[in-house]
């Protein structure tokens, strides 16, 4: 058949326009699916949906996974779930790249000195740490495990059987929670974190919470932001919702205020008790007694914010309907950290009646287990302490890096060292691995089953609801080698060893299901990623479709029962505060103060290795790729410096140099600088990029006995020198800039 040059053209239009039309068209309904019972038909390219937990960050945010032909393809939120409404952050986003690193540990490796050799099989492993076991529960308290926060039945079963063996846990982190947690159980008794109830205000004063990035629940935060921005609070009266903030930092949450107020650093929870002060005698709730006689004018000295400002605010919140106090992570990374969180929290129980608080680690205890000893974890001061005085015969590290994290003051290598016995499991070589006797390759949390156990205001109207939410792999066939799951390496090692009887279970996947009976309730949790109250869709879901999203019927009509739990953190010591506590700095008082904050891409520098990570602008900088040092537009017109001339930060632990970048947004007694980058292991994608500004802290600590980050002051130093820095803005510095008061 012959066709025309006419007829050609006009028949690839009508094609190119059929297929465009077919790429605008609504998705077609797709349900979630669970590794119990798959589809039994399934043609090759066609994507099914897994639903999970978000394992992240410890928010909890449940959402979906998209697998085809046994890969996962994009992660997305659960449209009504009540964390994270069915959004998901950059970090959750970027899980994948995690998944299929090209620097993924295949199989465990062993250490014969000098380099490393790969382990023929996981059973030598397993042997190695059942006789390791066996040797910690004849030599009780011998044996130490360092970990990132734990929560859920994986918790539980750590818990469960360091208690077995005499163990210790010491759970890392930066920049950590304890000292909110700490706070929280000072003023009601429980060490739960505090909750930012943004829905329930009209009137918001943040203290140098960066909520939107680096809080406790950021994705739930940041969905909470955008209802009290656009007046959707949860008294409906359609205002839109005022954001004050206090801080020495002009951080992504501080940008996004509609005042900012620069306030010298550690001392917001001075600038609390001003306002709570002047607030206290026209409210009926109680107020810190000893801080009423503390003058005006002191506060005002001390935190460097005028009374005025004080004054005009305090009244601003009087006449607000629903005011509240917000505090996050940062105000406990001072020496005073707890005593500021703690008089935070005590003003936003005079605002509001109440201490919101919620609790993302709960244990989900094993059956037979009774509880969680509180003597089971150290701080890290008292981990420290106990390494120097060589207790430890056998230390486990559990996907954390301290030899990273760590100052480099504390010589945590060299104690690390002093123990007889040292296994790493982590997915990729970093740091701390490469001083193990053996690297055991962990799976990342989509190839493994899990769970997590919420409880806080997260239901519809602020009421408080628990949550039970399960993570089960999304990879059909397992992507990494001889990678293995934590709990399933402890559990084949338990066999092995000579307590084994007291775990039946052959793998983490059969303890999670034990405590359900039936197919059908096992089938609903799976399918639905777990337990709780579906939280009403207010936004639409592919082009309006509010009635099919992307969420299954359950199998079985009652939802189910969420397990108990306990709360590890009791071991937190319950603190009194009865007087004023100014911060501790330490170096020359003429020095600034350094502020290392977790950078929105890094986070700690565990998303490092990850390309779009590394890829993605900082929301105040614009900067990629690279470190840098912000300085006050006051500094940098004392030494005369531009943007990319390099800098010297001393300290007592050490040195760092980068390039400069004048930030308007800082306290005139303060240097900045972003935690992640500085890795001289960890894959191609992070190795020998930047530098590590938590290394030069000198060791100071908060009343929780955990690491004071901010309290080291530094001498800064010109250089000759000039690096280039990769960013998209070349104008925040050289914009007017005029600091708006009240």
């Amino acid at each position: 058949m012959e066709i025309t040059r006419r007829e050609f053209v006009k028949l690839t239009l009508m094609t190119g326009v059929a297929a465009g039309l077919a790429g605008c068209a609504l998705p077609p309904h797709q349900l979630l699916v669970s590794q119990l019972d798959m589809p039994e038909y399934r043609e090759p390219g066609e994507s099914v949906w897994f639903a999970t937990t978000c394992q992240g960050c410890s928010g909890g945010c449940g959402v979906s996974v998209r697998v085809m032909d046994g890969r996962a393809k994009k992660i997305e939120g659960l449209p009504e779930h009540p964390v994270n409404h069915g959004k998901v952050c950059a970090k959750g986003h970027s899980e994948l790249q995690a998944l299929y690193n090209p620097d993924r540990l295949p199989a465990a490796l062993k250490s014969n000195g000098t380099s490393f050799t790969t382990v023929k099989d996981n059973s030598e492993v397993f042997k190695l740490l059942a006789g390791q076991l066996d040797q910690a529960a004849a030599r009780k308290g011998t044996m130490l495990w360092i970990t990132k926060p734990l929560s859920g039945t994986k918790g539980a079963l750590l818990a469960y059987l360091a208690e077995k063996v005499g163990a210790k846990i010491w759970i890392l982190d930066f920049p950590g929670s304890q000292a909110e947690r700490a706070a929280m159980k000072s003023l009601t008794g429980k060490p739960e974190l505090p909750y930012n109830n943004l829905l329930q205000s009209d009137y918001a004063v943040s203290f140098g919470s960066d909520f939107l990035l680096q809080g406790n629940s950021p994705v739930h935060d940041g969905w909470q932001y955008g209802e009290f921005r656009q007046g959707k609070n949860r008294h409906r009266d359609q205002k839109r919702g005022i954001l004050v903030t206090f801080s020495p930092h002009l951080n992504t949450s501080t940008a996004n205020s509609d005042r900012w107020i620069p306030v010298a650093p550690g001392t917001e929870g001075w600038a609390a008790i001003g306002l709570g002060n002047l607030i206290s005698p026209h409210k009926k709730g109680e107020w810190l007694q000893w801080a009423k006689p503390i003058p005006l004018e002191t506060i005002s000295r001390i935190t460097g914010v005028p009374e005025g400002i004080y004054q005009r605010l305090a009244a601003r919140l009087l006449s607000a309907r629903y005011p509240v106090a917000l505090s996050g992570p940062e105000n406990g990374l001072y020496t005073n950290g707890v005593w500021n969180t703690t008089v935070i929290q005590s003003l936003n129980h005079l605002l509001t009646g109440e201490y919101s608080s919620f609790n993302n680690s709960d244990f989900v205890l094993l059956p037979g287990q009774k509880g969680v000893p509180a003597d089971l974890f150290l701080s890290t001061k008292e981990a420290l302490q106990e390494m120097k005085s060589r207790k430890f015969e056998t230390i486990w590290v559990f996907d954390a890096n301290p030899r990273f994290l760590l100052p480099a003051a504390l010589n945590f290598e060299t104690l690390f060292n002093k123990a007889k016995n040292k296994v790493v499991f982590t997915p990729f070589i970093q740091e701390t691995a490469l001083l193990a006797d053996y690297i055991v390759a962990a799976q990342s949390w989509l190839e493994e089953w899990g769970d997590r156990k919420l409880d806080g205001p997260f239901g519809i109207d602020g009421k408080r609801e628990t949550l039970y939410e399960l993570q089960q792999p999304v990879c059909l066939v397992p992507d990494w080698g001889r990678s293995i799951s934590i709990p399933d390496a402890l559990l084949s090692s338990i066999k092995l060893s000579s307590f084994s009887k007291e775990f039946p279970w052959n793998s983490f996947r059969d303890v999670l299901k034990s405590r359900y009976s039936d197919k059908d309730t096992w089938e609903t949790l799976i399918v639905r990623g777990g337990i709780w109250e579906k939280y009403p869709l207010s936004w639409e879901m592919y082009g309006g479709d509010k009635t099919n999203p992307l969420y299954p019927p359950p199998a079985v009509t009652e939802k189910g029962k969420v397990l108990s739990g306990v709360n590890p953190w009791d071991y937190l010591k319950k603190l009194t505060f009865n007087k004023k506590v100014q911060p501790e700095f330490s170096g020359d008082k003429n020095g600034f103060v350094l502020l290392p904050y977790p950078s929105l891409a890094l986070g700690d520098g565990s998303l490092a290795n990850r390309p779009w990570m590394q890829e993605l602008p900082d929301p105040m900088t614009t900067i990629v790729w690279a470190s840098w040092i912000e300085v006050p537009s006051s500094l940098a017109k004392q030494l005369n410096l531009t943007r990319e001339d390099v800098i010297q930060l001393e300290t007592d632990s050490g040195m760092i140099q980068g390039p400069v970048y004048p930030n308007p947004g800082l306290h005139p007694s303060c240097v900045a600088v972003p935690v992640g980058q500085g890795h001289y292991s960890y894959g191609q994608y992070a190795y020998n990029r930047g530098f590590n500004p938590l290394s030069i802290v000198n060791p100071m600590w908060n009343e929780a006995d955990e690491l004071a980050w901010y309290s080291t002051r530094v001498q800064v130093k010109k250089t000759n020198m000039k690096q280039h820095l990769t960013l998209q803005d070349t104008r925040m510095d050289r914009l007017p800039v005029q600091v708006l008061t009240l």
